[in-house]
């Protein structure tokens, strides 16, 4: 019964319903006799395979025309003049065709041909055809001027009804108002063509002689069906998979195994859209179905239309003219499937403005290629908290970059390899505890969809669960060492924070409290973004003060100490964010260890800070608050607080958001971040108030702190930094780079700058709390708290050592060399290797020279100490042996340090190349980082 069901295929015609009169014909070079039309116009359009090009002209004038007259013009890649031109020549019969071919095409296309040529017929499906006669446009195919996939992997045949062409070359193309849609490499119609001048009838009866339409030749080679927005009939399917959306069914329907035809860049499955479902299908039905062919983004954000790739759908409604038919029940599933590192691509989401569709190189190509389909993967591993019952993974054997096992965005990797899932039932989803680093053993079963700007594998949530392992990853405390001398400036998102209990949760007060005082151990100052007025997102004024009362009494009551909370109210609903809530950006300090600097009148919303005579004229104030640039956004907080005698300035930012940039899997490619604009004209604002300050006092201290909505590699950030400021984060070890985790890609969005004098004694942390797990473990926010620790002394300034012996190590190779002399100075090229390392033992040492890259240095100080001045030299490893005493200058750029056979690091001196002292090198972490 089913081999009499699924006919062989007599030729790439299928039978769709807006179609069914036209008749696979036979190759004649003369057209059946057809109403006179003014001039010739495009026929048949084919962009298919490698070199498979043509383009058709039909005469239907009824009179032979002189070719010579008329040329066809190629405008690549969006251009508005001719990139290329071909004059024509001989002539045309009436009611004939003329095919001009590529030189590289098929047989079948060369067959059929008049004109070879590798110009004008080497265009890409994105590209504009305009037909001229003399200097008069006649006809034109797509749209001069803009670049768009009209013509991508497809046949196109001009309507029956058409009898002019198109001579308006730049207005709007739609293929669907004069072109019927064929499968990429239908060669059937080309060197004929029908006119009748009429409007097409009614779609035929698809269970008349001939085959039925299988999904792979609706799904076509590419992200557009080749039948978007045509009625299909007799489509059939085995139904792997259902869920409701909002009220609205949807089921996945899949081609049997025996049915699938082998091609890689076509899919086998697609979905229907039934509506309320007046269908009932269950799991394993055979189905027959009839119904309009659509792209449409299923579900998602509100502007998902326009940003999001869409799904190729069925509409098979019942009160929209859709049928459905069941053929059979409890037939095997097709079999999944199998996604594995071999064949989804690791590197690039997708080719510029999806000129190229190759499953093999893109990973947006691979997942269409794949759209709805059954499909199974081996262990996969976390590389993000479950949020809204998605979850993040890449394969088992993946490198992960991350202290807890995630991946880093950087600024040329998106991280293509990523596989998304969406666990349903999705309520009970989002209570599912996953954090980053866990790990989930196959294989895995689900079907392709698309939601929310990204490809995922629907799967079952209890079958996730079963699958689940528990990784290491637990919140962090501060590395920082706290010193009575040295200031502590936090910056943290507190994910909108009120003095709403209906919003902001008793418990989320008490997680956040618990931040300041345990996690944290009380910041001096911590510039704190997201606070809301007191009611929250309910109707109100935009006062806070209940609310920073909320959070000084819950930190209070978590062991920390009072702050005290520096605000200016925006003016009602115009700094963005939650409507009513007003969130703004504000300060806590501690009054015990810092003050406001007095005798400085308090800002408002719209009156700009300035600094005179080393204070700001607000504080705080807010900076150039009426700057267009702040429209709907936060405008940054200056306040100026005063430490043990020194001054300091504190910014406090949260720019605008990114929402408006497109998605990274999304219909436009490369994704265009919009918002970036805004966050650049306020960087320049930012930086200009800063180097006024630098003017009026080139020694003040500066830092500038908060949620910036960007990375540290975007170009706001880097104008924020210009000349006069450093982000610390880039001082941050790469494993540890990160406050934010989005759609599984690990990156930075809340900074802390200083002005340059302060660089070489600010030390940084960034407190893994939150990004990497759920509310369930402990989260509060969903940003990371970062940290920095800031020294005021003056630099040590060392008298000459008399250096008594020189070692030049240059191609030098022994498996270890031993130091003893007092005072030498010791300098090793890139070429030398010491199997066991360098063992210093005298009084002092000077280290230069690339050799220490590659090498371990081993330092063994005697009773009375050792001095070693590495000048700055960057160290593969350190070795500390002992406990005697120990000073090491120069020693910012050591990358690993380890202390043994009694060798305490708390005992040991450190100072960087200009004399400040530091804490152990920053790039350590392995033996700094400590866990809650």
């Amino acid at each position: 019964m089913r081999s009499k069901r699924w006919r062989k295929r007599l030729n790439s015609f299928l039978a769709v319903g807006l179609v069914a009169s036209m008749l696979v014909p036979s190759i004649p070079a003369i057209a059946k006799a057809e109403p006179a039309v003014s001039d010739l116009f495009i026929s048949e359009y084919i962009e298919g395979s490698s070199f498979n090009k043509a383009v058709e002209l039909y005469n239907g004038t009824g009179q032979t025309v002189d070719l010579s007259q008329y040329s066809l013009e190629l405008y690549a890649n969006g251009a508005t003049v001719a990139t290329s031109k071909l004059t024509l020549s001989g002539t045309l019969g009436p009611n004939k065709t003329f095919v001009v071919y590529h030189r590289d095409a098929v047989a079948g296309i060369k067959d059929k041909g008049n004109l070879e040529n590798m110009s004008v017929i080497n265009f890409n499906g994105d590209d504009a055809l305009v037909l001229k006669k003399e200097d008069k446009v006649i006809d034109s195919f797509g749209q001069v001027g803009v670049r768009n996939n009209w013509g991508m992997d497809v046949t196109l045949v001009r309507k029956a009804a058409i009898t002019s062409g198109d001579s308006v070359p730049n207005d709007a193309f739609n293929r669907n108002d004069e072109w019927s849609v064929y499968p990429k490499d239908t060669f059937d119609y080309l060197g004929s063509h029908e006119m009748d001048g009429t409007e097409p009838g009614e779609p035929g009866n698809p269970d008349e002689p001939g085959e039925s339409l299988l999904i792979h030749d609706i799904q076509g080679e590419g992200h557009v069906s080749p039948y978007n927005g045509q009625s299909v009939k007799g489509v059939e399917g085995i139904v792997t998979y259902k869920y409701v959306l909002n009220g609205s069914t949807y089921y996945h329907i899949q081609t049997p195994d025996d049915k699938r035809d082998g091609n890689m860049n076509t899919s086998e499955a697609i979905v229907l859209y039934s509506g309320r479902d007046a269908w009932n299908l269950s799991v394993g039905d055979l189905v027959s179905v009839t119904g309009k062919v659509s792209e449409y983004a299923i579900d998602g954000y509100a502007d998902r239309q326009e940003t999001d790739l869409k799904t190729t759908q069925i509409n098979v409604r019942d009160d929209q003219g859709g049928k459905v038919k069941i053929l059979e029940r409890n037939v095997p599933l097709p079999t999944p499937f199998i996604i594995n590192e071999r064949n989804l691509p690791q590197d690039k989401i997708a080719s510029y403005q999806f000129i190229e569709f190759d499953p093999t190189k893109y990973a947006a190509d691979f997942w269409e290629s794949r759209e709805a389909m059954l499909v199974q993967v081996g262990n996969v591993k976390a590389v993000g908290p479950q949020e809204h019952g998605d979850l993040v993974t890449v394969f088992e054997n993946a490198a992960t970059e991350t202290v807890n096992g995630g991946i880093l965005l950087k600024e040329d990797d998106q991280n293509a390899e990523r596989v998304q899932f969406r666990l349903e039932p999705n309520g009970p989803a989002r209570d599912f505890e996953v954090a980053t680093g866990d790990r989930f053993e196959g294989p895995i079963t689900g079907v392709v969809g698309y939601s929310f700007q990204n490809y995922k594998i629907y799967t079952s949530l209890n079958d996730m669960q079963q699958a689940h392992v528990k990784g290491d990853a637990i919140p962090e405390k501060t590395t920082i060492v706290k010193a009575e001398d040295k200031l502590t400036i936090a910056s943290y998102n507190l994910e909108n924070f009120s003095n709403n209990t209906k919003t902001t949760s008793i418990d989320k007060a008490k997680k956040l409290a618990r931040a300041f005082a345990v996690d944290m151990q009380s910041p001096d100052i911590i510039g704190v973004t997201e606070v809301q007025d007191n009611n929250g997102p309910d109707a109100g004024d935009s006062k806070a003060n209940q609310s920073y009362e909320r959070l000084i009494q819950a930190i209070v009551d978590a062991g920390g100490v009072k702050y005290e909370y520096v605000n200016i109210d925006p003016v009602n609903n115009e700094d963005g964010g939650q409507p009513n809530a007003n969130i703004r950006v504000g300060f806590l300090y501690n009054p015990a260890r810092v003050s406001l600097t007095e005798g400085i009148p308090h800002g408002d919303a719209t009156t700009a800070v300035g600094y005179e005579n080393g204070k700001l004229t607000l504080n705080p104030g807010r900076i150039s608050p009426n700057d267009p640039a702040f429209n709907s956004s936060r405008k940054p907080l200056a306040a100026q607080f005063d430490f043990q005698g020194e001054s300091i300035v504190v910014i406090a930012n949260h720019w605008n958001s990114k929402t408006g940039d497109t998605p990274l899997f999304g219909s436009t490619q490369p994704p265009i971040y919009g918002s970036e604009v805004q966050r650049k004209k306020i960087a320049q604002l930012v930086y200009d108030f800063i180097s006024e300050i630098k003017t009026d006092n080139p020694d003040a201290n500066i830092v500038s702190l908060g949620d910036f909505n960007d990375f540290q590699f975007a170009e706001p950030l880097k104008i924020h930094e210009g000349s006069i400021m450093t982000n610390m984060i880039n001082h941050v070890e790469k494993a540890d780079r990160y406050s934010y985790v989005y759609q599984g890609n690990s990156q930075v969005l809340d900074h802390i700058l200083v002005s340059n004098n302060l660089v070489d004694q600010t030390e940084i942390d960034i407190l893994h709390i939150n990004a990497d797990f759920t509310d369930m473990a402990g989260r509060a926010s969903d940003h990371d708290p970062v940290m920095v620790q800031i020294g005021f002394e003056a630099p040590v300034v060392w008298e000459p050592v008399p250096i008594k012996k020189v070692y030049n190590l240059i191609n030098y190779h022994k498996k270890q060399v031993m130091i003893a002399e007092p005072n030498v100075a010791v300098y090793m090229d890139a070429q030398s290797s010491l199997k066991d390392g360098m063992y210093l033992k005298g009084d002092y040492a000077e280290l230069t020279g690339e050799g220490f890259k590659t090498n371990t240095v081993i330092l063994q100080p005697k009773k009375k100490g050792l001095i070693v001045d590495m000048k700055g030299t960057e160290m593969s490893h350190v070795i500390v042996e002992g406990s005697n005493p120990l000073e090491i200058r120069g020693a910012e750029n050591i990358k690993k340090i380890d202390f043994v056979k009694g060798a305490d690091a708390s005992k040991v001196i450190f100072y960087n190349s200009k004399g400040k002292r530091i804490t152990e090198p920053t790039f350590n972490t392995e033996s700094l980082r400590k866990a809650s």
